[in-house]
């Protein structure tokens, strides 16, 4: 998957605050740090890794349902 993000911050969708900065950005792999997974009920996510992130929260409890990764 080729990255195309050519700035420095990585905005929130309504652009109101930065999540990130490219620098913040964590390369698992030679893809780069952008993945896109499908998870059991057949949903495309569309994975950013990263060192740190600002101004997110949790929505309810971790439950292996949601989760691709094993424990």
């Amino acid at each position: 998957m080729e990255s195309n993000i050519s700035y420095s911050f990585l905005p929130s969708l309504n652009l109101q605050t930065t999540i990130a900065k490219r620098s913040d950005m964590l390369v698992m792999s030679s893809e780069g740090p952008l993945s896109a997974y499908v998870n059991p009920g057949g949903y495309v996510h569309e994975i950013m890794t990263l060192y740190k992130a600002n101004g997110l929260s949790l929505v309810g409890p971790a439950v292996a349902e949601y989760s691709w990764f094993p424990g």
